[in-house]
């Protein structure tokens, strides 16, 4: 579609807010997806002026400190986590959350990593989750692109989400506003509506598009839990849990700012490297003997002539008045003390941005090379555990609504999956100690445990982002392992009895009773 029309400019909010959220959220996503250079042209010709910008020739856009940054700290994902319920009595759970169930064949945590990456420069991120022809299916949806609102007692809980998309609608294409309403829980609807400039009031394509409406008790089954409450198809993930709101958009507005301002640096030092970083040489009263002529009729046309180590220059006096003279002026920048000075200021920006200055390093021999910031092994567990609570609620809460989707889309194929629709843990696995960290952490933890001062519970969350239900459930699964294992005393064939793990509390705020298998 896209390849064979011309697709119409996306409209903009009326509100002025919302106009500026969207706008610099846009700007976010451009730097992110490497399409930002019309954006640093026009923040140097700003900075610049016109004529001072054209001398400068093309702008640098190959160091983004904003997506650099991002990636940097987006370490969460770097092994696929663990999926776990609370309640262990359900024997298909592995079929939705195992190593080999319908959300790991889905490919959600090989994308992850980047969306964690976006979710940090954006400051949120849509999770859009479904199922084709029993497959789950998931898409990041960038917040600009989207509309939402919060219940007014939980303002960073949504209640009304659209998505604006392109759509080809009697031969046209449209810019459509897919909107879920669940304000009032006992009549929720589902529209398709035009967007227009100011986003709201075009018509109802609903059932142009779907041939049918979904208002109130039409309201999609494929949308609603066990108990038929109205869900929403999608996870907000933030960067920065703030209870106040839905949308924090500028926050670390300095990372944003400062990767236009190092583009522009960059591009400076790019200048004057090309222009300015040897002497010019200059004469007075005389001229070159032997100039040829070159490529004439062309832009380029010139005069020159061939000089080497081995031949003369040869210097005409022009007149018999002046007295001829030669020099040379220095260099009209010093490019390695500049490139010093805007590597200092990319580090700067990097720690201010939580890169830990003692945990970054350089990937370099040289120790000013501003392109070459990376964290350490330890710099990248302490990202991890830092972003683990931003993160742990929306991925659990994604889990479980795509153990409702995928719930309803059974009944509608006459297969019950009968997953619990809630309660779900996710672990993050950290990334691997070296030998020397691991016997040290390994020393640390028993001689705790040897003095009293450490439980087992705790000695296990040291070794992994167990919460303390999950290290508790983890112990009591161990226990129950021992004591199945036959021993000494029952090897004529006496058993034992293995203790089950206690049951852990919902995670989920959202979650219905957990349906018995």
């Amino acid at each position: 579609m896209y390849a064979t029309m011309t697709a119409p400019q996306p409209p903009a909010p009326g509100n002025p807010d919302e106009a500026r959220r969207v706008e610099h959220t846009r700007h976010r996503y451009a730097m992110m997806e490497g399409r930002w250079q019309p954006i640093l042209e026009s923040y140097m010709e700003t900075q610049l002026g016109s004529v001072r910008r054209a001398a400068m020739g093309l702008v640098d856009i190959s160091y983004c400190a904003l997506r650099t940054t991002s990636y940097e700290l987006a370490t969460l994902y770097d092994a696929e986590p663990d999926c776990k319920h609370n309640q262990l009595a359900s024997p298909n759970i592995d079929r939705l959350v195992g190593s080999a169930g319908s959300i790991a064949r889905s490919g959600l945590w090989s994308q992850m990593s980047r969306f964690q990456a976006y979710t940090l420069a954006l400051r949120e991120l849509w999770m859009r989750a479904d199922v084709e022809d029993g497959r789950l299916v998931y898409r990041p949806v960038p917040p600009h692109m989207t509309m939402a609102e919060a219940d007014p007692a939980r303002p960073n809980v949504p209640t009304l989400f659209g998505e604006l998309r392109l759509r080809q609608i009697e031969g046209a294409l449209l810019w459509t506003f897919e909107v879920w309403d669940i304000r009032n829980p006992g009549f929720p609807t589902y529209r398709v509506l035009e967007a227009l400039d100011g986003w709201l009031g075009g018509r109802d394509l609903t059932r142009a598009v779907h041939g049918a409406t979904y208002d109130g008790p039409d309201y999609p089954a494929a949308w609603r839990r066990a108990n038929g409450a109205p869900i929403i198809p999608a996870v907000l993930y933030h960067a920065s849990t703030y209870g106040d709101r839905l949308f924090d958009p500028f926050a670390n507005i300095e990372l944003y700012t400062g990767s236009l301002q190092l583009g522009l640096f960059y591009s400076y030092l790019a200048h004057c490297i090309r222009d300015a970083s040897y002497p010019q040489r200059y004469a007075v009263g005389v001229r070159v003997a032997g100039m040829d002529a070159t490529d004439l009729g062309g832009r380029s046309a010139r005069s020159e002539v061939t000089t080497d180590p081995t031949t003369i220059l040869m210097l005409d006096p022009i007149g018999e008045t002046s007295q001829p003279m030669m020099g040379q002026y220095q260099a009209g920048a010093d490019v390695e003390k500049l490139e010093a000075v805007i590597a200092a200021v990319a580090h700067r920006l990097a720690t201010d941005a939580g890169l830990a200055p003692s945990e970054l390093q350089r990937t370099s021999g040289s120790a000013r090379s501003g392109y070459a910031i990376s964290l350490s092994q330890e710099g990248k567990r302490q990202a991890q555990r830092r972003y683990i609570m931003q993160f742990r609620a929306s991925d659990e809460a994604l889990v479980g609504l795509s153990a409702v989707l995928y719930n309803r889309w059974s009944e509608a194929n006459t297969e019950a999956t009968n997953y619990p629709e809630g309660g779900y843990s996710v672990i993050y696995r950290e990334i691997p100690l070296s030998p020397s960290e691991m016997e040290a952490r390994r020393k640390h933890v028993l001689e705790m445990l040897a003095a009293g001062l450490m439980s087992e519970v705790d000695a296990l969350r040291f070794f992994g982002s167990l919460s303390e239900q999950d290290a508790i459930a983890q112990l009591a699964s161990i226990r129950a392992t021992r004591e199945r294992a036959p021993s000494p005393a029952s090897a004529g064939g006496a058993t034992t009895t293995p203790t089950t793990a206690p049951t852990g509390s919902v995670s989920d705020l959202e979650a219905v009773a957990v349906p018995s298998v």
